[in-house]
């Protein structure tokens, strides 16, 4: 996957005394499997690739924070609200750290994304690294591209297989991310791809 810089830029964040916000877009380009496009929301397609826009914001919630992410599969919203999940954490990514993969199955889509970002929370504090630059290879389960697709009797569950490069938390100046909650949580299918709400506890 590589990143075009010029169209993306970095995340811009903002901190007052309420707490902190940030938006972000990203253009990424992955071959054979492919996920995320121009800011315009244009989808290119290529041979063997596939563009497409992906972003995250976050939001002030009470104590808490809450990441509201668009993509346009559930593969790319995954991907985004992994990448505002790091972005609750701290406001500068260096470029230090090495790729390491992980996979988390669930009953339901929902379950999914949940078990997805506490997965991440807990290998950052056993491997004392920020999980950053988020990549979902792929996401299994009953109809996939369906709005209503969750079979709680499904064999297999829903499986999600991902990537992230792991930031030694010494580099970093990081704030504390406690967990992941369900309160408000929000995954939908819409017209132009998918949409997440995620409030995590700070």
């Amino acid at each position: 996957m590589t990143i075009n810089r010029s169209t993306a830029g970095y995340c811009r964040t903002r901190r007052g005394q309420r707490g902190f916000e940030a938006d972000c877009s990203l253009t990424v380009v992955r071959k054979y499997r492919c996920y995320v496009g121009g800011s315009d929301g244009h989808t290119t397609a290529v041979r063997k690739r596939r563009y497409e826009t992906m972003g995250f914001e976050l939001r002030d919630h009470t104590a808490d924070v809450a990441v509201a992410a668009t993509g346009e599969s559930l593969d790319g919203v995954f991907a985004a609200v992994a990448d505002g999940l790091a972005a609750c954490s701290t406001d500068e990514i260096p470029d230090a750290g090495e790729r390491f993969s992980l996979t988390v199955a669930a009953e339901s889509r929902e379950a999914l994304l949940f078990d997805y970002l506490d997965e991440l929370i807990y290998l950052r504090d056993v491997r004392a690294e920020l999980p950053v630059d988020h990549r979902v290879e792929s996401i299994s389960g009953p109809t996939v591209e369906s709005a209503n697709g969750d079979d709680p009797t499904a064999d297999p569950p829903w499986e999600v297989t991902a990537t992230a490069r792991g930031v030694p938390l010494a580099e970093l100046d990081a704030r504390e991310v406690k967990a992941v909650t369900y309160s408000e949580m929000r995954l939908e299918n819409v017209a132009d791809g998918w949409e997440a709400y995620v409030v995590f506890d700070i």
